[in-house]
């Protein structure tokens, strides 16, 4: 039983991570790619000038910041499911994927918000300079790559479904 919750909750967890791995990436890619920060000193030097310079808005640290804060509510919308035919765990957003409703069975658990949104915040917190490294410096990364890295390879949340397949 012990080991079966064990194994439940890594899965959850690796769920819940390769989630808001796509979550970050929508938001950042959904970004107006032609809005702008300013960033530099706002010292002025003995000339009058300041070093400032502007960089683009969507992915960089600011942004990214500012996604991490809402990020855990998006995770509202979701419940976990079952596919019917081959039983693997999944996470339905249930206010967009209604036609998959129909090939997965819901899993009933009074808990499951709360537990989403507990994962998501501690992955979160966790891993946060990990998460900022990675998105500021994979322009052109797939989004695979990242979950791959970021869930498996720092978090080890995922590592556990792979072997038992």
């Amino acid at each position: 039983m012990y080991l079966q919750l064990s194994y439940q909750q890594s899965g959850l967890k690796c769920l819940v991570c390769k989630q808001v791995v796509n979550e970050i990436s929508s938001a950042v890619m959904n970004e107006d790619p032609k809005k702008t920060i300013q960033v530099g000193s706002f010292r002025i030097q003995p000339d009058g000038t300041q070093k400032q310079s502007h960089i683009k808005y969507a992915g960089s640290e600011l942004h990214l910041n500012e996604i991490l804060e809402t990020v855990c509510n998006s995770l509202e919308d979701f419940a976990q499911a079952k596919d019917k035919d081959s039983g693997e765990l999944t996470l339905l957003n249930l206010s967009k994927d209604v036609e998959k409703l129909s090939t997965h069975e819901l899993v009933q658990d009074p808990d499951l918000n709360r537990s989403l949104k507990y994962y998501c915040e501690s992955f979160v917190e966790d891993y946060e300079d990990d998460i900022l490294k990675i998105f500021k410096s994979s322009e052109e990364v797939a989004v695979e790559d990242i979950t791959r890295k970021l869930c498996s390879d720092y978090a080890g949340y995922c590592i556990a479904a792979h072997s038992e397949l």
